[in-house]
């Protein structure tokens, strides 16, 4: 199958649901899926990008087998509610642009927080089918 997930974290974010999503693309690769992950650039916790990962707005590799695309953040400071929503915003919008150009996949799966993701992913499929 081909599985497309959503969600702003992916290692090396270290938060719970970053290193719990890199696990889960990991064992699907192992299971014999191509799996796509589209998460933002790893900077939470942070008030900057982790060095070496702002390379434009979306920037693709492939990691133990699982391709990822990351996304452009805007990095804001610690309990900023305007910079988190715009964070929220932009992973919300490049997100859903980058599933669009991804191609078809059998399977969406969204990981929240942020629960925007769920509109993300409801607009790929329609535009995908």
């Amino acid at each position: 199958m081909r599985i497309l997930i959503l969600h702003m974290r992916y290692a090396p974010d270290a938060t719970g649901t970053g290193p719990l999503v890199t696990e889960l693309a990991e064992d699907l690769v192992h299971s014999g899926h191509k799996v796509l992950v589209v998460a933002s650039v790893p900077h939470y916790g942070r008030q900057s990008i982790v060095p070496g990962y702002r390379k434009g707005l979306v920037s693709k590799s492939l990691e133990s087998g699982v391709e990822i695309w990351r996304t452009w953040a805007f990095a804001p400071a610690e309990g900023n509610l305007l910079g988190r929503s715009l964070d929220y915003l932009f992973y919300l919008i490049l997100s859903t642009l980058a599933g669009w150009f991804s191609g078809r996949h059998d399977v969406i799966l969204c990981v929240s927080p942020p629960v925007t993701v769920t509109l993300s992913a409801w607009l790929i499929g329609r535009v995908r089918r």
